[in-house]
């Protein structure tokens, strides 16, 4: 989206919303991103706090930190200059929920620089995070939870179904290693939380399409299926244009519009109209 198209997007502050949500139950709500601008979507949310960086801030930490500005928006730096604030927002309140937006992975300049794949970085930052938690007694009574919005850049992966179907992983050290089979949207984020948080609610159902908005620098448009299909289109004049369709269907063109149709179908019955 851009500030042309953010109008389009007012009415998800009229429906339900998680911060709203943890709100009534008494959580205290914080949007961290170790950038300069804010992704206006999450932004304008509810959130009690939020923590980003500043122009100054930025230029003091390139001098121990990576920090790029690979594009025009994302004057960034790594997420682990936002470590401390998080964890200080955790340890100050009995019942708090972080939403920390990674900016690892927005752009290939981090892994070039650091020599460390994404798996590796993250992994560190979630091992110092834990870490600074069990140092104070936290760690025990916390969940974390582990996504993305879609896998590797480079150009053979954006044709790939497995490179959009990334996993969810939720970790406490009092669950028992358990796998749910299924494929789930952001969409569903809130209520797996919530399931989570409380194993009174219904496990929120598998869902038959999902799609992906692909990285910043490739506007690439998915929907994938959950028998392994893949359609990339674009949209242009009013018109739907499929450019490329993977196996995991018959390679008719009929049929991935098909596809593509019974997804719109699908996606109108969930997103409310204005």
């Amino acid at each position: 989206y851009d500030d042309a198209t953010f109008p389009s997007y007012e009415h998800a502050y009229k429906l339900s919303n998680l911060p709203a949500l943890l709100h009534e139950q008494g959580y205290a709500t914080a949007y961290a991103l170790a950038q300069e601008d804010r992704e206006q979507v999450v932004a304008e949310l509810p959130w009690q706090q939020v923590m980003s960086l500043t122009p100054p801030q930025i230029a003091v930490l390139k001098q121990h930190a990576l920090c790029f500005n690979p594009f025009e928006f994302e004057n960034s730096c790594e997420d682990k200059v936002l470590l401390p604030d998080v964890v200080r927002f955790l340890a100050e309140h009995d019942r708090a929920f972080v939403y920390q937006e990674m900016m690892w992975g927005h752009d290939l300049e981090y892994n070039k620089a650091s020599g460390k794949g994404n798996v590796q970085y993250v992994g560190e930052y979630v091992d110092s995070l834990w870490k600074e938690l069990g140092r104070r007694g936290l760690a025990d009574r916390t969940l974390l939870v582990l996504t993305g919005d879609h896998g590797d850049k480079e150009e053979d992966r954006l044709r790939q179904a497995v490179n959009y179907q990334v996993p969810m992983f939720f970790y406490a050290s009092q669950f028992s290693p358990r796998h749910v089979r299924g494929m789930y949207t952001h969409l569903d984020f809130k209520n797996l939380l919530l399931r989570e948080l409380d194993p009174r609610r219904a496990m929120p159902a598998p869902t038959p399409f999902v799609q992906v908005v692909g990285p910043t620098n490739s506007l690439t448009r998915v929907v994938v299926d959950s028998a392994g299909g893949l359609v990339q289109f674009k949209e242009r004049s009013g018109k739907t244009f499929v450019t490329f369709a993977s196996a995991g269907r018959p390679p008719e063109a009929s049929v991935h519009l098909r596809m593509y149709e019974d997804y719109r179908r699908w996606w109108e019955q969930m997103v409310p109209r204005k």
